[in-house]
């Protein structure tokens, strides 16, 4: 097989956004490197989507979203809108998927989340090349599983 021969930091997002904790990565439509930041596990709607350029690493964008604990992003191929899937340490029964809407408010770019549906501790997500959307869920001990959501979103 094939062997990865060094890892380089290839975008210091402590220092661009001032949070420890890059989870969710994805690559936008137009090819920017998009970062969901989960912020303060205990800290409520401090999460954060970042966008980078993906040949220099300069932070492009960085928004706040309302949730709190994002775990993945992904881009659906049908209708290229933003999701992130969020955990919510603080209350783990505010977790779901949401629709991340892009939008501009005096001025300014930000992001409504938009609730599609409530997940039991949501860790990971991919889309499907036919729009079908794979979610892993923690749940309860020993009850985790893989959820699928058909095309559509």
């Amino acid at each position: 097989g094939s062997k990865v021969e060094s890892f380089v930091r290839s975008i210091a997002t402590k220092e661009a956004v001032n949070v420890d904790a890059p989870v969710g990565v994805t690559i936008s439509p137009r090819g920017e490197v998009v970062i969901g930041q989960m912020g303060e596990i205990s800290v409520p709607n401090d999460g954060l989507v970042s966008f980078y350029g993906a040949s220099d690493g300069k932070l492009l964008l960085n928004v706040e979203t309302g949730l709190s604990d994002i775990t993945a992003l992904a881009y659906s191929p049908k209708s290229e809108q933003l999701y992130a899937t969020d955990f919510s340490w603080h209350d783990t029964s505010m977790g779901g998927l949401f629709q991340l809407v892009s939008k501009r408010e005096d001025g300014k770019q930000t992001v409504d989340a938009k609730k599609v549906t409530s997940l039991d501790k949501p860790t990971a997500m991919a889309f499907g090349e036919d729009g079908t959307l794979y979610i892993t869920v923690i749940g309860e001990p020993g009850k985790g599983k893989l959820l699928k959501i058909g095309p559509g979103l």
